[in-house]
C-alpha cells in the first residue's frame, strides 16, 4: 500500500523534522513525496494562492488514483502537517472496513488532509468533480474540502471518518490553536497520529507541532513501540 503526500518550500522543514522523522515503515507501506509549486507565498489558510495549491493537491490525489488503480485496494493520502505515533497500516485498513474513503474528521465535515481510499473509479469521480468544481465552494472556506464533502454526499459515496485516535486540536478544544492555549489541552491516550491543523501561519504551525511532539511522547515511547 502506498501513502502519498507533498510539500512546497514553505513546508520543507516540516516534511523532514516532523513527518519523514515519525512516519511508520513497515513492510507493504511505501511513502511517495512530492514536491509541489509555492502557489500561495504566505502558506496560510485562504489567503492568495490557496486554492491555486488545493488545486495541485487534488491532481495528485486523481494521479494517486490512477497510480494505483488495479494495483492495490487502498491507498493512504496526507497532508505533510502530520506528526505519527504509531504504526497505521493494518488500523486504517481496519478503519475503512466497506467504506469508499475513511478521513480524519474536522468535526463538522470529513477532512482532505489525511485518509484512506480504494483506488476505483468511483473515488477518481469523486475527485474529478471536486477539481472541477471546487472554486464555486472556496467562499465557505476551503473548496476543496468542502466539495469533497458535497460529493461524498450527491454521489452516495460510502464514507466515515477515522477514529479520534486520528487527532487534530479541534478534536480537544474546539476552535483555532494559538499559542496563548499553550499546552491546555487533552490528547488520546491511544494516539496514532496528529493532522496540526486549525492554526494560521507556519509558526503557529510548528509550535502547535512541538507541543504534540511533547505530548506524544507522555502516551507512546517509539513509533512502533
Amino acid at each position: 500500500m502506498k501513502t502519498y503526500t507533498f510539500y512546497s518550500d514553505s513546508h520543507k522543514h516540516i516534511l523532514h523534522d516532523y513527518y519523514l522523522k515519525t512516519f511508520p515503515f513497515e513492510d507493504d507501506l511505501e511513502l511517495v513525496v512530492r514536491k509541489i509549486p509555492q502557489d500561495c507565498p504566505s502558506a496560510s489558510f485562504m489567503h492568495q494562492g490557496w486554492m491555486s495549491a488545493m488545486r495541485k493537491k487534488m491532481e495528485y490525489v486523481m494521479d494517486s488514483i490512477l497510480e494505483t488503480k488495479g494495483k492495490d485496494e487502498f491507498f493512504i493520502h496526507s497532508d505533510c502537517d502530520i506528526i505519527f505515533f504509531d504504526k497505521i497500516k493494518d488500523n486504517m485498513i481496519e478503519e475503512i472496513g466497506d467504506n469508499d474513503i475513511a478521513c480524519i474528521d474536522d468535526v463538522q465535515m470529513l477532512c482532505a488532509g489525511f485518509f484512506i481510499a480504494r483506488p476505483t473509479d468511483k473515488i477518481l469521480s469523486l475527485f474529478d468533480n471536486v477539481l472541477k468544481n471546487m472554486d464555486h465552494f472556496s467562499q465557505s472556506g476551503s473548496g476543496d474540502q468542502i466539495a469533497m464533502n458535497y460529493y461524498i454526499k450527491d454521489m452516495n459515496i460510502k464514507a466515515k471518518p477515522l477514529g479520534r485516535r486520528y487527532h487534530n486540536v479541534f478534536h480537544s478544544i474546539e476552535k483555532e490553536w494559538t499559542p496563548s492555549v499553550a499546552w491546555n489541552f487533552d490528547v488520546p491516550e491511544d494516539i496514532v497520529m496528529h493532522h496540526s491543523n486549525f492554526t494560521r501561519g507556519i509558526e503557529t504551525k510548528v509550535a502547535l507541532m512541538d507541543i504534540m511532539v511533547k505530548k506524544g511522547e507522555s502516551t507512546k515511547t517509539t513509533v512502533g513501540a
